[in-house]
């Protein structure tokens, strides 16, 4: 009689049944899916965030090399620093423009990043030494999932803090 006992506590199954298995498998495709998620909707964030930060780099280049008077070679009488908007393919193309007696001369230009645009398409020229402004507007760099990074540059030249909304 003690022998079948011993039989029978030997006879337990060492593996894990289809049930179990499934069920594990189950949880970590749930788990990795979330991940997954969670890892784009913070990457389309930061893209937005990026976008607008950018954009506010270059606008304050220009306000910068307006109210110093930098004057590129080819230009006559310096006007100001224009920044424009223009699609390019799926995104938008942002262009300093030094605007001056002799015409317009390009500084720089950049792409915003892929997935992103503006709401609208922008035109504001920093005015040389005195300051101001024409075009002055609020922006919005607008993501795929509709995130929006927005900032104002005021009509005397001022631009605001980003905001993500």
């Amino acid at each position: 009689m003690i022998m079948k006992e011993k039989l029978s506590f030997l006879n337990i199954s060492p593996g894990f049944s289809l049930v179990e298995l499934v069920v594990v498998i189950g949880v970590l495709l749930m788990m990795a899916g979330g991940g997954i998620a969670s890892f784009i909707t913070f990457n389309e964030k930061q893209q937005v965030i990026s976008g607008g930060k950018e954009l506010q780099g270059h606008l304050r280049m220009a306000q910068s090399l307006a109210r110093v008077g930098e004057t590129p070679s080819g230009c006559g009488k310096l006007s100001g620093y224009k920044v424009t908007s223009t699609d390019a393919g799926v995104t938008k193309e942002i262009k300093v423009i030094a605007v001056c007696s002799s015409g317009e001369v390009e500084r720089n230009s950049f792409l915003l990043p892929e997935a992103t645009t503006l709401s609208s398409d922008i035109a504001i020229t920093f005015l040389g030494l005195h300051g101001g402004v024409t075009g002055a507007t609020s922006i919005e760099v607008v993501g795929a999932s509709g995130r929006t990074y927005t900032f104002e540059v005021t009509q005397g030249g001022g631009i605001t803090a980003g905001e993500l909304i």
